[in-house]
C-alpha cells in the first residue's frame, strides 16, 4: 500500500510541490497570528492594579476575545487600543474591593483555532502568577502563590510555546539544519547556537540591558537571509558552511535578545528568578530540538518512501526562504 502511494506521488510530482508548500508555510503562518495574547495585571497599591490587554492585530480586529474580571473589581481609565509591534495593546486600571486571591479571572470568546492568552498577575510583594488560558481552561481562580515545581513547569512550557510560535526563529533553525546537514557539525552548530542565545537571554533578562525590539527582530530576519544565501552558494562556499559553529553562535546572540523580549513581557517571579530563567531556556531548547527532529524525520520518511526532492526544488526553496527573510527585514526596518 505504502509503495503504491509512493509511486503515485512520484508520478504526479507531488514531493516537489510538497517541499515548496512546506517552505512557504512559515510565510503563510506569519499572515495568521500564532502568538498568544497577554492579560497582564500588576498591583500598584493595595487592591489596585495597572493592566494591559494585548492581542495580535487580526485577533483583536475580530473582537471575540474579552477579559472577564471579578464582580467586585471595577475597570477605570480604560485607554484606547493602540498598535504595538504586531499586536494591539490596551491599558486600564482595576480597583477591587476585596483581595484578588481566591477570585476568578479569565477570557471569554476563545475557540480551538486560537493560541490562547497568557494571564500574568504580579503582586507588589514580588509574587508572580502565570496561567496559559485556552478554550478548555479559560478561567483561573487566583492562587496565593505557585510552588517551585509549578513555576519550572510553567516556564518550560512558555519557552516551548515561544519557540514553536516564533516563525522567524523556526525558519532560521530549519535553514541552518538544512545548510549543515545530518552530521557531527550539526551537533556543534546547535550547541553554539544554544550557548549564544543563552548568554544574551540571561544577561538581558537579569540586567535590563537591551536593544530596541524591532532592531533585534530586523537583525533576526537578516540572519535568515544570510543563511539562505549561504545555502545557495556552490561548492560548499559561504561563511556559515565553512564555520557553522561560529556563525550559529553569533546569530544565537541575536536570537537570544529576541527571546529576552518575550520573557520581559512574561516577567520573572522574584521568588524564583533563576529557576524560571533556566526553565524558559530549557523550553526553548526543547522546541528547537523538536523542530530539527521533525525536519530530519520528514526527510528520512521521504528517503524511505523513495520520494526524491530535486536540487532545483531545493534551490527554489532556499530562494523562498531568503525572500521571506528579506520581506520581514524591510518590514521591521521601516517600523524603526
Amino acid at each position: 500500500m505504502i509503495k503504491r502511494l509512493a509511486d503515485a506521488l512520484r508520478h504526479l510530482g507531488i514531493p516537489s510541490y510538497l517541499f515548496i508548500c512546506i517552505l512557504l508555510q512559515p510565510f503563510l503562518v506569519h499572515a495568521h497570528p500564532l502568538a498568544p495574547g497577554l492579560l497582564a495585571i500588576d498591583e500598584i497599591a493595595d487592591k489596585q492594579f495597572q493592566g494591559v490587554w494585548k492581542l495580535p492585530k487580526k485577533i483583536a480586529a475580530q473582537g471575540q476575545l474579552q477579559p472577564v474580571f471579578p464582580s467586585q473589581c471595577q475597570l477605570q481609565e480604560v485607554k484606547q487600543a493602540l498598535a504595538e509591534g504586531t499586536g494591539r495593546s490596551q491599558r486600564f486600571k482595576l480597583n477591587c474591593s476585596e483581595h484578588l486571591v481566591g477570585q476568578t479571572i479569565g477570557v471569554k470568546g476563545m475557540n480551538k483555532r486560537g493560541s490562547g492568552v497568557l494571564l500574568r498577575i504580579k503582586f507588589n510583594d514580588g509574587r508572580l502568577i502565570h496561567q496559559m488560558l485556552d478554550q478548555q481552561n479559560n478561567f483561573l481562580v487566583v492562587p496565593s502563590k505557585q510552588n517551585l515545581f509549578e513555576v519550572v513547569a510553567r516556564y518550560i512550557k512558555l519557552g516551548v510555546d515561544h519557540l514553536m510560535t516564533g516563525v522567524d526563529h523556526i525558519l532560521f533553525v530549519i535553514t541552518l539544519a538544512l545548510l549543515v546537514g545530518w552530521n557531527r557539525q550539526l551537533f556543534w552548530t546547535i550547541t553554539f547556537f544554544t550557548i549564544g542565545h543563552s548568554i544574551t537571554l540571561s544577561t538581558t533578562a537579569l540586567s535590563n540591558i537591551s536593544l530596541p525590539s524591532y532592531f533585534v527582530e530586523a537583525m533576526i530576519a537578516l540572519s535568515i537571509c544570510w543563511a539562505a544565501t549561504d545555502a545557495l552558494k556552490p561548492n560548499q562556499q559561504g561563511i556559515i558552511r565553512s564555520r557553522p559553529w561560529l556563525m550559529s553562535g553569533s546569530f544565537g546572540l541575536l536570537h537570544g535578545m529576541g527571546f529576552a523580549g518575550a520573557l520581559a513581557e512574561i516577567g520573572l517571579p522574584q521568588q524564583a528568578i533563576f529557576p524560571a530563567l533556566a526553565a524558559f531556556n530549557i523550553g526553548i531548547e526543547i522546541g528547537q530540538l523538536l523542530v530539527v527532529g521533525l525536519l530530519f524525520l520528514a526527510l528520512y520518511l521521504c528517503s524511505f518512501m523513495q520520494l526524491k526532492i530535486s536540487s532545483t526544488v531545493k534551490r527554489v526553496g532556499f530562494y523562498i526562504i531568503g525572500i521571506i527573510g528579506s520581506i520581514w527585514f524591510w518590514q521591521r526596518m521601516l517600523t524603526l
